[in-house]
């Protein structure tokens, strides 16, 4: 599977929630601005980037897990990767973004700043898909009565398109943030 969003921020000493599936599936940063996936353990990190995101900027986080390794994307470039990590259990908490949400009346880790993009696909995108939508926002491209993704930019025909293979029900969640209701997002997926 792959996670992902634009975030920007300023540096702090807090832990910042990005995204999260209860305390068992989180994106964030650190109190060293680094960002970290954890699976299945709230209190340990299973992965932390080496290149730390401190300098209030837009910056694309993407992570992958496929077969055992999961891939850290800063700005489409790989960060880090990590061997032999044990598939997350499944997990049936709520999708939170902007702070952990670990049951109904407790939120901590508060992301304050900025969040844009945000994509959960069920499989694992390559580096160059992930580099694809960087620059992107994506829609739904009909062939054939199957819907497919393509780029608002970067149409399903060009050969430089690198989602053209992916059926648009492979994306589990997607929010462009541009059409909301009061304090409610609405999902394209």
């Amino acid at each position: 599977f792959t996670v992902s969003a634009w975030i920007k921020c300023n540096p702090s000493a807090n832990t910042r929630t990005i995204m999260a599936k209860g305390n068992k599936l989180q994106l964030r940063l650190n109190p060293s601005n680094h960002v970290e996936v954890t699976l299945d353990d709230l209190a340990s990190a299973k992965f932390t980037s080496t290149t730390p995101i401190n300098d209030s900027k837009w910056h694309q986080i993407s992570f992958v897990y496929k077969s055992g390794t999961i891939f850290l994307y800063i700005d489409g470039v790989l960060d880090h990767s990590e061997q032999d990590v044990v598939a997350p259990s499944p997990n049936y908490n709520h999708l939170s973004i902007g702070a952990l949400c670990d049951n109904n009346s407790t939120t901590i880790n508060p992301f304050l700043g900025e969040i844009d993009e945000i994509y959960i696909w069920n499989q694992a995108l390559t580096e160059d898909q992930v580099k694809y939508l960087m620059n992107q926002e994506v829609e739904k491209f009909d062939v054939s009565g199957t819907d497919y993704i393509t780029g608002k930019t970067i149409p399903y025909g060009s050969t430089s398109n690198e989602m053209a293979s992916i059926p648009w029900s492979d994306l589990e969640v997607y929010y462009d943030f541009n059409s909301f209701y009061g304090s409610t997002i609405e999902g394209l997926a």
